[in-house]
């Protein structure tokens, strides 16, 4: 019987706080801005809300994923660094979406994000298959 998966928990609760804080961003630049719905893409209101729509696309699928393989028995140093992978390319990629548009950080963070984002979702998804296939 497998324990409890604290190690997927303890960076939840991290990437529940960035949540928070994208929440807070938003609902920030929305009294700000006195818009109530919807956004201008290419404001900074816009990018906010991207930042954190795209964060509650990806964060829940890549985390159960990673919770059924420490759930499975997969090492606790394999669930940190996938867990890690994912917080820090989500907070990069809000820091870039955050960053003036067209800079430096702005670029970088995104991409960031999204490599980190992507390679995940392939890593879960293959040690998955690999891991739960059928005998």
């Amino acid at each position: 019987m497998t324990t409890f998966p604290h190690t997927s928990f303890f960076y939840l609760g991290l990437l529940v706080g960035l949540y928070f804080l994208l929440t807070l961003t938003v609902t920030t630049l929305r009294g700000i801005t006195r818009v109530e719905f919807g956004s201008e893409p290419d404001s900074r209101l816009g990018r906010a809300v991207r930042a954190h729509a795209q964060f509650f696309e990806y964060v829940p699928v890549i985390a159960v994923m990673v919770i059924g393989l420490e759930w499975s028995g997969v090492a606790d140093s394999s669930i940190a660094w996938l867990m890690g992978t994912l917080l820090l390319g989500r907070t990069a990629h809000a820091i870039g979406f955050l960053a003036p548009q067209h800079s430096l950080i702005y670029w970088s963070g995104r991409a960031i994000g999204n490599v980190t984002t992507l390679g995940l979702l392939a890593t879960t998804s293959v040690w998955a298959v690999m891991r739960f296939t059928p005998a």
